[in-house]
């Protein structure tokens, strides 16, 4: 992936909700966007539909101190990347139930972790028979979710959603394995051996199991399900990663990250001329980025340009976060711009780039005056 600066961007936003939201764009100067990584896909097949549980109530541990030993189990059939990660196959049987649509339902519930923390589903697109940290595999990423600030004591679940109906389509390409990647960032301040804190008096109490300085604590447990509708999926497109979170090694969450120049571009090749081109955006900024309105900047081939200004409104959120906070309790939609809620999912950003001709493209992000950490992911679906 090379690195160049970024140029300009016009589109037009159509806002469609479920707990993520969706901004369909068009490209006002009528076309141009492309792939990195290209796929052909399967035949279609008329699927079953209905919902499948992809895992229910893992736990996901603090980043740091503690043990590795006080880890609970590994649910059958998931592996654990690390303490804030796990990554399981969907097997024959759950691919067939994808049919006409496609979403994830992702329940969250409280651990030892009070604090807004960064989380995400991928899928893990790799050859037939291949390991899930095969070194040709691409990520995309599907959701991503902020954690509300959760008094430890909260017994109610917090629920994100996500549509998906572009990616079923997929799930019907025998030529590749597909895996769902979760993660959910997180820090406990007794499993650092913190002594007791007067500011979370929540965070300390016996009754939550949050209390022992040193031990390992479950930051928060999560169960996510896949819901689809029978029927048969849309033609299947050509699917492009431009950029995308690490492949699984192990590691902690890690998001694609503009650098410090505030650029990133990403090239690709299409093999033949694509009648339509959809360009799917995530970003979200962090430390200092996150009361920003931010203005992206995306070019395709250095002349069609895109602007994406990631603002949400959070009062709808406020529910989901039961322990005192400034951004919740001193909230004024007004005055304190965000581009992502504690308790809410981040939007997905949608650009209908039209018909792009067959050969190299490449795809620019610029934003401008950042001043801490911008996460970033994308990928282009082709038809």
């Amino acid at each position: 992936m090379s690195t160049k600066p970024l140029t300009n961007f016009t589109s037009v936003c159509m806002l469609v909700i479920t707990s993520v939201f969706f901004y369909a764009c068009s490209n006002k100067d009528g076309q141009t966007l492309q792939p990195l990584k290209k796929d052909g896909i399967a035949a279609v097949t008329t699927a079953v539909g209905g919902t499948v549980t992809l895992f229910s109530g893992l736990s996901f541990y603090s980043q740091w101190g503690g043990n590795d030993a006080d880890m609970g189990s590994v649910p059958a059939g998931l592996t654990r990347l690390g303490r804030t990660s796990y990554v399981r196959k969907f097997s024959r049987d759950e691919r067939a139930t994808v049919g006409a649509t496609l979403s994830f339902n992702f329940s969250l519930k409280k651990g030892c972790d009070p604090y807004d923390r960064i989380g995400a589903l991928s899928l893990l697109l790799v050859p037939a028979g291949k390991s899930y940290n095969d070194s040709t595999g691409r990520m995309i990423e599907v959701l991503r979710i902020m954690t509300p600030f959760m008094d430890p004591n909260t017994l109610e679940p917090v629920p994100y959603n996500v549509n998906a109906d572009q990616l079923a389509p997929l799930f019907a390409d025998t030529t590749k394995d597909i895996y769902l990647v979760a993660s959910i960032g997180g820090y406990s301040l007794f499993s650092a051996g913190e002594a007791y804190n007067p500011l979370r008096p929540e965070q300390n109490s016996a009754a939550t199991g949050c209390k022992t300085a040193g031990q390992l604590l479950i930051t928060f447990n999560a169960t996510v399900t896949m819901v689809s509708t029978a029927g048969t999926a849309a033609a299947a497109p050509a699917l492009y990663t431009l950029i995308s979170n690490p492949l699984p090694n192990g590691g902690e969450l890690s998001l694609a990250q503009y650098p410090a120049s505030g650029t990133q571009t990403a090239t690709f090749t299409l093999p033949a001329d694509a009648a339509s081109a959809v360009l799917y955006v995530q970003a979200s900024g962090h430390g200092n980025e996150e009361f920003k309105a931010t203005t992206h900047t995306i070019t395709l081939d250095g002349k069609t340009s895109y602007t994406l200004n990631p603002y949400m409104n959070c009062t709808g959120f406020k529910i989901y976060n039961t322990s005192y906070n400034g951004i919740y309790y001193s909230y004024n939609p007004i005055y304190n711009k965000r581009n992502w809620c504690p308790g809410g999912a981040t939007p997905v950003y949608i650009f209908n780039l039209g018909a792009l001709k067959a050969g190299s493209h490449s795809v620019n992000f610029k934003v401008s005056g950042t001043n801490g950490t911008m996460d970033l992911s994308a990928y282009v679906l082709t038809k």
